[in-house]
């Protein structure tokens, strides 16, 4: 991939105008064998193989404006094109007792273009002590998806879609030393079906087990409202909704004796979302956050058919412990815990895991010695079940989540890059 951006400073004001262009390339080789043994119940040995290539090649160009006038106005204006071309090809064989023979089912040739324009134009200004940001985006969407083998399945997506947007900001007070600051939001956003949710070449699991793409899947729309505050630009706390329309998400389908996974469009979902965080900040000799996040949903539609009402609300609770023992001695614990949870209406039990690492550096800070140990109390398991129409199951899985780990890092002179800073915030695998 390579990208070339300039940018034009236009006044001493702030003004400013930048260009980018982005090209990336993709192509991608793998070879894929198995082999099935049924003991119980007694099946024929399955055997069979298969090469997958995919190619992509990604353009984007993009512009954006920034004008700061005398009488403190903010205009933010832009444009953004994104074409995209992608090749599949699967080609698989299978060998049974009678012989090997093509695969017609896993065997696929697919290709998906897609382009991209938005243009978005914003303008903010501080009122009496209240800043004040609406904004509006249009997108242009033009996708082709065609299936050559083993069935023609062309489909074309067109349409043109307006996002609103506004915000606004004002202090509230201060606490502790720090400075609150109240953020009202409103924003409607998309969420567009990715290449492998729409691609139909089923993917191996086993023989019972497929991945499946959907080509006529939909996106979803996503209206969200949230009020939050922060202290010190760090959030400490948020409410929200998430009113989703035309939801897609992974489902799970029988037929026969196989299941496949495949994405579909579900219905609706409204999720409220309640989050907390508090702390100590970094700078000193200690330094901590915690805190908890709840999400309620509740989902209206269609499954497999026929009607479907599912509520649920989860919880995961979150913490972060930095001590520094000396100035070249320091101790991390970081760990989760997820209440409730539950994934694409997999429900699963209590589970979390608690990370632990100490960081020594010597030879005058030249060299470090790092030991850490993952899901120190091997608690990251989890127990599942899933009861929606036509379908129910439940299981447990665990991988092998317990590792230690030592590691020697040596500089020879480099300047090292500054630490980031920590931040008050949920961690990703939770959001």
């Amino acid at each position: 991939g390579n990208t070339i951006s300039a940018k034009y400073k236009i006044d001493t004001l702030g003004s400013e105008w930048t260009n980018s262009f982005e090209y990336t390339y993709f192509n991608l080789t793998n070879s894929q064998s198995y082999d099935n043994l049924n003991i119980l119940p007694a099946r024929n040995t399955l055997f069979g193989d298969g090469d997958i290539s995919n190619k992509k090649n990604i353009f984007v160009l993009k512009s954006d404006a920034v004008f700061k006038t005398k009488s403190k106005y903010t205009i933010e204006v832009g444009a953004k094109y994104n074409f995209s071309l992608s090749n599949n090809n699967a080609l698989f064989f299978a060998d049974t007792s009678t012989g090997k023979f093509l695969n017609t089912f896993q065997t696929n040739k697919f290709k998906y273009t897609e382009n991209i324009a938005a243009g978005y134009l914003q303008v903010s200004k501080t009122f009496k002590g209240i800043t004040v940001k609406p904004g509006l985006r249009i997108e242009y969407t033009d996708i082709k998806g065609n299936q050559l083998i083993p069935s023609d399945t062309t489909f074309k997506i067109n349409r043109i879609n307006l996002f609103p947007y506004i915000y606004l900001r004002s202090n509230i007070g201060k606490l502790f030393g720090f400075t609150l600051t109240g953020n009202l939001i409103f924003r409607r956003s998309i969420t567009r079906p990715f290449y492998e949710s729409l691609n139909p070449s089923p993917r191996y699991a086993d023989q019972y087990t497929y991945d499946i793409g959907n080509p006529n899947l939909q996106p979803q729309f996503t209206n969200n409202y949230e009020f939050n505050v922060t202290a010190n630009e760090f959030p400490v706390f948020s409410i929200g909704v998430n009113d989703i329309k035309n939801i897609f998400t992974t489902l799970t389908y029988q037929k026969d004796n196989i299941l496949y996974r495949t994405y579909d469009n579900l219905g609706t979902n409204k999720e409220l979302y309640l989050r907390f965080v508090a702390g100590i900040p970094p700078g000193g000799k200690y330094f901590f956050y915690a805190g908890t996040q709840m999400n309620r949903i509740n989902y209206n539609g269609i499954y497999n058919g026929d009607p479907f009402t599912y509520k649920r609300a989860s919880w995961n609770i979150f913490m972060f412990h930095n001590y520094k023992v000396t100035p070249t001695f320091n101790v991390n614990l970081n760990a989760w815990m997820r209440v409730n949870g539950v994934f694409n209406f997999f429900e699963t039990g209590t589970f979390g895991t608690i990370n632990l690492s100490a960081n020594k550096s010597i030879l005058k800070k030249k060299m470090n010695i790092i030991i850490s140990v993952n899901d120190l109390l091997l608690t990251n398991r989890v127990d599942f079940n899933v009861d929606v129409p036509k379908f129910e199951g439940n299981g447990f899985q665990y991988g092998d989540t317990r590792k230690f780990g030592i590691a020697l890092k040596y500089n020879f002179g480099l300047k090292p890059k500054p630490e980031p800073k920590q931040g008050f915030e949920i961690p990703k695998d939770l959001n």
